[in-house]
């Protein structure tokens, strides 16, 4: 738990992971990437609910995680979030997630045109 005090955490329904760690993390230092309605976007998925890191990875990223013997690994989903969140990244961290308090849906914020990349802007009208 010290090493992620001071820290960005990155990852898919982290809430979960820090709730069996007993551990409160700031929200502003949270990215989850089940609360990116933009990435269910780019995956032609409705803003809500939040889809899996599976299917988001498959497709936006073109790949296959969480399948056969090894079902999930922990480094791989790590890998995964990663890369879907840096697609993002210009985007999100746009928005001021100091506003935010410990109850608030971050995700909604989101959903305003002006944190939309221009192309899916177009897409969308």
């Amino acid at each position: 738990m010290k090493l992620l005090k001071g820290k960005l955490v990155i990852g898919h329904a982290v809430h979960n992971d820090l709730a069996v760690l007993e551990y409160f993390h700031p929200s502003e230092q949270i990215r989850d990437t089940s609360r990116i309605p933009l990435l269910n976007h780019m995956a032609g998925f409705p803003p809500r609910p939040s889809v899996s890191l599976k299917r988001l990875a498959f497709h936006i990223l073109r790949k296959e995680i969480q399948v056969g013997k090894r079902g999930h690994s922990s480094v791989e989903d790590a890998q995964t979030c990663m890369e879907l969140f840096r697609l993002v990244e210009d985007e999100v961290e746009q928005v001021d997630l100091s506003d935010l308090d410990e109850d608030s849906e971050p995700d909604d914020q989101y959903m305003d045109d002006q944190y939309w990349p221009s192309d899916l802007k177009e897409d969308c009208k």
